[in-house]
């Protein structure tokens, strides 16, 4: 037949050849539920619509030869199923064009249209995430046709429907990640056939840890008719909310010209989309910001400037929000008080109305800073005058309902407050400092015991006075009393000195040094070495259980250094333990040799390259590299810093550069002894002999000291040795060790 605007398809028959270059706008005499095939034999343009649907929603452009292959769902109403090319080639579809490729990309998303795809190998994919956020309602539909992950956050008792899954005869599998924030339970749809029964207590059960995650799997065959459900895990870990995993600033924001007032608090509403500053001290303000994106606070933009608050109070400290953001509460020194206020539209400053509720604190604080509600609103809490008071809401959200303070209990601070999801944790912020609190009953400040305490922003200028974080508690996000600037701070958990247990063995190597320096592994642990400055030696050990110091052998070889230096103190290998690096105090050097058999000292070579660092330091005291050994880094007692060279050639210590970052971690220890870093070098460790600590800093770029961040936690190692000199993980980092030159011995600890 001859190509025409509308080209009519004969009945009865079901391939066709189509002749001549005009273009194609329709098809015409289709009846419904026929299937065709064309074939094109010159060049001519197919128009996507006008009941044409083409793969991808664009018009494509025939070869000689080229095949389609046409189904109708309606009256002249024809897709196009499939393009077999003449020349064999794929058709790819984009959002602009189709083109022909032997290696094809995708210039746009690819609308499947429900239709079958097979003989394909994936690799390297995403899957579309469909991110419900804070759960409170007590219902909520499970919609497949927004992504088969769905991640959410449970705030109240909540029953589950699913929606929208595949036609009958086909899987359709989707997986369900819940954070929980405090005790809850699930209802799951009576279709639900679960591996094992019904999980225990619907779902969040006993045993079930509110710092953890529920991983929950469903699988339908019958087009929802039935489903079947497996746990996959009620017990994976949350690392958020602790404070010895906080990173360094990972994203600051200075916020308009009209934020250049003194800032009191920080809070977050609409799942962190919207974000909201008081501005106390006579300010008498609210300051709204929104984002697309919730708690990204570098796309934040101004939405609402509130002055209302100023009749009721002249210095707002802290807003917070009931579960739904129909309720705005503030606290105020102006009058020393709690208030309430209704919002038209949900979270939304905008729509704020007059004062409802006034209900005066001064009893407890004439200097009230910040106030915080339990789950379920039954509680509320207030910071004031370096003390918490727990007060009762005998009508959930409802300050006229406000009990006399229940309990309260003296802190570390007081210019902010926030709880984890569940209240099993309190932080407090004072200044530059952290606090981190445990509650062993939930929301009971009776059962308050502190952690620990963190040096936050040393580098800010200005105090810590509004502290919050994300739902999950792996962000922290601070407020700075000038400026209206906010920093974002990541937690995480690996190599967290902090998390080190008490020791758990300990060797004592006297025998061989008296004055032992610095520790090294082979890379399975099935070798140890110590650097010793007394016979200016290292010694060989061998260890029948990996990383195991319980199974260690009498020494196995010593080879003397004492020709380079009188002061040995640092060692480390190259990747395959074919060369060893030494550097002493006396000579102020770095010293390469080479051993013929990989981590075998009965093989060293004279000294095979001399490097004098003296110009940095007379006194280097330890040494390290980056995975590739492109850096080499030494750490120095003289001026208490650490130094960054590069290395032209890996491990070659003869293309040492001058140095390139230098870096005084004398403010924690006056007198250095050692580095490490961890095995992707995001974090560096330290070690010290006039406090006996361990300091443990990030690295926002890996092995890059110019982006090392404060101190970001520190562990006493007093009671094991006054004087540690080296240090050392495993290769999973489940344990660390340390050399210490007060008793002679090396101690294992497992984090």
């Amino acid at each position: 037949m001859a190509s025409s605007p509308a080209l009519i398809i004969p009945p009865n028959e079901n391939y066709f050849d189509v002749t001549g270059t005009t273009n194609v706008l329709f098809f015409f005499n289709v009846e419904v539920n026929r299937f065709f095939i064309l074939q094109f034999d010159d060049i001519l343009t197919i128009s996507h619509g006008l009941g044409v649907d083409l793969p991808g929603g664009v018009d494509f452009t025939t070869s000689p030869g080229d095949q389609l292959q046409c189904f109708s769902v309606g009256l002249n109403n024809v897709r196009v199923v499939n393009i077999s090319k003449a020349d064999g080639t794929s058709v790819v579809v984009g959002l602009v064009s189709v083109v022909d490729d032997l290696t094809p990309q995708l210039g746009g998303d690819l609308d499947g249209q429900d239709f079958e795809v097979s003989k394909i190998n994936l690799k390297d994919y995403d899957e579309v995430t469909n991110a419900i956020g804070f759960m409170d309602s007590g219902t909520q539909d499970i919609d497949l046709e927004l992504g088969n992950v769905v991640t959410a956050v449970v705030g109240v008792p909540t029953t589950f429907t699913f929606s929208n899954p595949t036609e009958l005869d086909t899987a359709c599998k989707f997986t369900l990640v819940l954070t929980p924030a405090g005790s809850t339970s699930l209802t799951w749809p009576g279709s639900v056939a679960w591996e094992g029964g019904i999980p225990a207590g619907s779902g969040f059960g006993t045993g079930f840890n509110s710092d953890s995650i529920g991983i929950f799997e469903f699988l339908t065959i019958d087009g929802g008719a039935s489903w079947y459900g497996k746990v996959k895990s009620e017990d994976v870990k949350r690392v958020g909310f602790t404070l010895s995993t906080l990173s360094g600033v990972i994203e600051s924001r200075k916020l308009d010209d009209h934020l250049q007032i003194v800032v009191t608090g920080i809070n977050f509403g609409d799942s962190g989309k919207r974000v909201y500053l008081t501005g106390g001290f006579n300010n008498g303000r609210i300051y709204e910001h929104s984002s697309l994106l919730g708690y990204s606070i570098s796309i934040l933009s101004p939405t609402a400037i509130i002055e209302i608050v100023n009749s009721v109070d002249s210095s707002p400290q802290r807003v917070i929000f009931n579960n739904t953001g129909s309720k705005l509460f503030m606290v105020g020194r102006g009058n020393d008080s709690i208030y309430e206020f209704d919002l038209g539209t949900n979270f939304n400053l905008s729509t704020l109305s007059v004062v409802q509720v006034t209900r005066s604190v001064a009893s407890e604080s004439t200097f009230p800073s910040d106030i915080a509600f339990n789950n379920t609103g039954s509680k509320i809490f207030m910071l004031g005058d370096s003390s918490v008071h727990e007060y009762d809401l005998s009508t959930a959200y409802n300050l006229a309902t406000l009990s006399s303070v229940q309990v309260t209990k003296s802190v570390a601070g007081d210019d902010s407050l926030a709880f984890n999801s569940d209240g099993s944790k309190l932080f407090i912020a004072n200044g530059d400092e952290l606090f981190e609190y445990n509650l062993t009953s939930n929301f009971n400040l009776s059962t308050l015991s502190i952690i620990q305490a963190f040096s936050l922003i040393p580098d800010t200028g200005s105090s810590t006075v509004g502290i919050n974080f994300n739902s999950s508690g792996d962000e922290l996000f601070i407020s700075t009393s000038s400026e209206g600037t906010i920093r974002r701070y990541d937690l995480s958990i690996a190599f967290t000195i902090s998390a080190v247990s008490s020791v758990q063995a300990s060797v004592s190597v006297t025998s061989e040094d008296a004055n032992p320096a610095d520790i090294a592994f082979n890379n399975d642990g099935t070798k140890i070495f110590m650097i010793g400055s007394v016979d200016d030696s290292i010694h060989e050990y061998n260890l029948s259980t990996a990383f195991d110091l319980t199974t260690i052998s009498p020494v196995q070889v010593s080879v003397s250094v004492a020709s380079e230096d009188t002061f040995p103190h640092g060692i480390a290998f190259n990747n395959d333990g074919t060369k060893i690096f030494m550097c002493g105090l006396v000579n102020g050097s770095i010293h390469e040799y080479n051993l013929s058999a990989a981590f075998d000292l009965s093989t060293i070579s004279p000294v095979q390259v001399s490097v004098s660092v003296a110009s940095e330091d007379a006194n280097p005291a330890g040494i390290a590299f980056n995975n590739d050994g492109t850096k080499i880094f030494m750490i120095g007692s003289a001026d208490g810093s650490i130094h960054e060279y590069n290395l032209s050639a890996a491990f070659d210590l003869s293309t040492i550069s001058p140095v390139q970052v230098s870096v005084s971690v004398a403010s924690e220890d006056s007198s250095v002894q050692g580095l490490t870093f961890n095995n992707d070098g995001t974090k560096i460790f330290m070690i010290g002999s006039t406090s006996n600590s361990i300091y443990e800093y990030n690295l926002l770029i890996n092995f890059d000291l110019s982006t090392i961040s404060p101190v970001q936690a520190s562990v006493s190692v007093a009671s094991e040795d006054t004087i540690p000199t080296g240090l050392g993980f495993n290769n999973d980092v489940t344990k660390m060790f340390m050399v210490g030159s007060s008793n002679d011995s090396i101690y294992e600890y497992n984090l």
